[in-house]
């Protein structure tokens, strides 16, 4: 198994497998996260097929800044601004629409996609230098996540291309927002808390 660790000094070895179109484990602020670039079609649907997961469902989409946003045609109001640079990093998933055919392949027709700025500074730098990733659970849909390098290998062996070790990580999901209108709709109550 492709195994290194979460680490400064392995930055270089991480973002040059996501740019290459490899299928990644990478720490996240809540689980381990399947990860690949969210530009890369061929990528996200192998780990659709890894999962043997519903592509009715979308994965994540997780960035390094909100500037970001716009590589997704994601406009965002002045008041969803301030929410957002009030909570963000943090482990809260924030739904927008995204008008448009571009981005099918990731929402498959509900034209809305979630968006993180993960609260772990290393993982925002791999993200700055990679662009956006998705993340997903590691785990077979409906089955509980693996909370360990050595559980995810049980699961998806040698189908995965490199494995980040942060030894074992457990926690509750990111708390799940959209906006509607002028209105904030909680989707999901998870980690994070709120600040308006």
């Amino acid at each position: 198994m492709k195994i290194t660790t979460f680490e400064k000094n392995n930055i270089i070895q991480i973002t040059n497998s996501l740019k290459t179109g490899k299928v990644v484990v990478l720490p996240t602020d809540t689980l381990y996260g399947m990860s690949c670039l969210a530009t890369n079609k061929k990528s996200i649907d192998k780990i659709y097929n890894l999962k043997k997961r519903d592509k009715n469902k979308a994965f994540i989409i997780l960035i390094s800044k909100l500037d970001d946003l716009k590589k997704f045609r994601v406009e965002v109001t002045n008041d969803q601004k301030k929410i957002l640079q009030n909570n963000w990093p943090a482990p809260l998933t924030v739904v927008f629409d995204t008008p448009g055919d571009k981005f099918n392949y990731l929402h498959n027709g509900k034209n809305s996609l979630g968006f993180r700025i993960a609260d772990v500074p290393l993982l925002n730098q791999i993200i700055n230098e990679t662009g956006p990733i998705v993340s997903t659970t590691v785990n077979l849909s409906g089955l509980t996540p693996a909370k360990t390098i050595n559980e995810a290998y049980d699961i998806f062996g040698d189908n995965i291309d490199l494995y980040v070790d942060n030894e074992k990580m457990e926690s509750n999901p990111s708390t799940v927002i959209k906006f509607t209108g002028g209105t904030l709709e909680i989707i999901r109550k998870g980690k994070a808390d709120i600040k308006i």
